[in-house]
């Protein structure tokens, strides 16, 4: 018998089965993008919790379309299995052979013993009507991707700081009773992106620094003098720090201060330093409080000397406050240092990890003032800025 001829559709044929026979023989999981990598290991993590707790029943709150893929997975790997799932307009009775149902006490079956929101985009949303519907049961209630911010409610914070060896326990509630505009990023009183984004700003005027080789420094509106420490790191330099609340600067004295860190109790715009003393000014989130901006930014014209450098902040457009005198726009921001200052650089904050420009700390990049309108040319990978912050020399 003659074997009938092989074509090259048989070759390609057979190609493919045998590939397909060796994946089924050797199982891999695919490369992810970042993104689903890091959402898997954040589930990941969460069915391990539920493990280790002894909780095998969980519930599913909100049945979009980050809800379908999770149905099973992670959690059989551990032994937990989801019982229902629930949504305020369900458009199914089931996903993946579990029950969907609207959120009411009724319908929680007995054996669950913790809820996870199910949702990118509307967890809080979902977390506080789950944390309602569900309050009598004491059943933890699990966001997968918020952060936790209890751990700096007034009362936890207070303990915290209490605890600390150097500090007593009426600076403790000083800090806590005043952390709205007056606090210590050094210590663990706020959420970690809120200390970062004032933090990060001093790493940006310690590089200015080692720009231009400075070698006296005016923090003004220094508040608690945390950065003194930032600015001074790694860099011998004379640090002088202005506020205009006494508590703030009797508390930056006595932990902060030193004979090259001296701290001075005065208003912004009647500065207690000499004429072109300063080789470099950073005054953060000052502008704004401030209305006489004249005054304010001739009192930096004044002490900057001719070669120095001027690096201030403010936020943008965030909306009025008890504090704030101005909520600026980039080109009023602009406006308000231009009679006395030439910007040289322009910077967009936000409060985020994200690495923008790597010759810049996280959450910043350089905006383009030169385009037309109010707003700054954004990288299209990134949102409009909280915050602007502008390095400028004398005009």
């Amino acid at each position: 018998m003659i074997s009938p001829m092989r074509t090259q559709t048989d070759s390609v044929d057979s190609k493919l089965a045998a590939s397909f026979a060796h994946r089924m023989r050797n199982p891999g999981s695919p490369a992810l993008p970042l993104l689903q990598a890091l959402r898997n290991q954040v589930l990941e993590r969460t069915a391990a919790m539920f493990r280790a707790q002894g909780i095998t029943d969980i519930a599913l709150f909100g049945a979009g379309g980050h809800t379908r893929p999770i149905v099973r997975q992670p959690w059989t790997r551990y032994g937990v299995s989801v019982r229902v799932i629930f949504d305020d307009h369900p458009t199914r009775p089931a996903m993946g052979g579990i029950p969907i149902a609207k959120p009411c006490r009724e319908d929680l079956p007995d054996v669950v013993g913790a809820i996870v929101i199910s949702s990118q985009c509307y967890e809080h949303k979902l977390f506080g009507r789950a944390s309602k519907i569900f309050a009598e049961f004491d059943l933890p209630i699990v966001k997968l991707y918020t952060t936790d911010d209890a751990p700096y409610q007034a009362d936890r914070t207070l303990e915290r700081l209490a605890s600390l060896p150097d500090l007593t326990l009426d600076e403790a509630r000083w800090l806590v009773e005043n952390r709205g505009e007056r606090h210590d990023a050094l210590l663990p009183m706020l959420p970690p992106a809120r200390t970062e984004l004032h933090i990060r700003r001093y790493e940006l005027a310690a590089d200015l620094i080692d720009r231009i080789d400075a070698s006296i420094v005016a923090d003004l509106a220094c508040g608690t003098g945390y950065g003194s420490t930032v600015l001074a790191h790694d860099h011998d330099i004379t640090y002088l720090g202005v506020d205009i609340d006494l508590p703030t600067i009797r508390y930056a004295q006595k932990r902060y201060g030193s004979p090259t860190h001296q701290f001075h109790c005065a208003s912004a715009i009647e500065l207690p330093i000499g004429d072109s003393e300063v080789d470099l000014i950073a005054s953060f989130e000052t502008i704004e409080h401030i209305e006489e901006t004249e005054k304010l930014c001739a009192q930096y014209a004044r002490i900057l000397k001719p070669d120095g450098l001027l690096v201030v902040s403010t936020p943008h457009k965030l909306g009025p406050t008890p504090h704030h005198v101005y909520d600026w726009d980039l080109e009023e921001f602009i406006n308000a240092l231009e009679p006395n200052f030439k910007i040289i650089e322009l910077i967009g904050q936000l409060p985020v990890d994200e690495v923008f420009d790597p010759s810049l700390p996280p959450g910043m990049w350089y905006l383009d003032p030169t385009q037309s309108g109010n707003q700054p040319n954004i990288q299209p990978t990134v949102r409009r800025p909280d915050f602007l912050i502008a390095i400028a020399k004398h005009s």
